[in-house]
């Protein structure tokens, strides 16, 4: 439940990093045509999708038919799948999230999702000044929101090669050279996703052996008993 919360508040954050980054960039003057389709396209399916999410928390039968819905389209792909099941969970969320989601708790969480998404993109605009080239902060933000929006869908680990590619497709048409564009994004890749990994890798193995030494304890401790 509580990564579902994460998940939930994540992507209200970062839908609005890009209505900031898209006001934003409208001080830029003109702006390129296929900036403008992108962001006809995906505002009203983002701000959709996150007023049915937060509708959903507040009213468990929606939830519910929510969760019974998606669980049929899964189910098609994946029989093992109840839509019963998925609509049962849904509906608890949907209750649990009523007390997590409301009133300062609510403005807490959605801060500091904003504060994580604000320093990251911060990483990838240092980036494009160490290599040269003053990209439009406005360029940078939405660039940046969509390619992570992107991302969620479970398509690469991680959203690899996804956001490096939409990265560099938003930020040429703001100015950035090809060139410039390919090596600021690899940098912040660099540090963004894989820098990260070993001491995930080294805190996953020290989590998995403390569970087993956990577990051998109490074999011990059931068989002496």
């Amino acid at each position: 439940m509580a990564v579902a919360f994460t998940t939930l508040l994540s992507a209200v954050a970062l839908l609005i990093t890009f209505l900031v980054g898209l006001a934003y960039s409208f001080t830029k003057g003109k702006l390129p045509v296929a900036y403008l389709t992108t962001a006809a396209v995906v505002i009203p399916i983002l701000a959709g999708a996150a007023a049915a999410a937060l509708l959903a928390t507040r009213r468990p039968a929606l939830a519910e038919r929510i969760g019974r819905f998606i669980g049929r389209v899964i189910h098609r792909f994946r029989r093992n799948l109840n839509p019963e099941d998925s609509a049962r969970d849904a509906m608890v969320l949907s209750l649990q999230a009523r007390g997590v989601l409301s009133g300062s708790g609510l403005a807490e969480c959605l801060a500091l999702a904003l504060a994580n998404w604000a320093l990251d993109l911060v990483v990838l605009y240092l980036f494009f000044l160490a290599v040269g080239h003053h990209q439009h902060l406005g360029a940078v933000i939405v660039a940046y929101s969509i390619a992570n929006l992107l991302a969620v869908l479970p398509i690469t680990p991680g959203g690899l090669g996804i956001v490096e590619a939409t990265l560099v497709a938003l930020s040429i048409p703001f100015g950035a050279p090809r060139q410039i564009a390919v090596i600021a994004v690899i940098g912040y890749r660099l540090v963004n996703f894989w820098l990260p990994l070993p001491f995930g890798a080294a805190a996953y193995a020290h989590l998995t052996s403390s569970r087993r030494g956990r577990r051998r304890a109490a074999v011990r401790g059931e068989g002496m008993s």
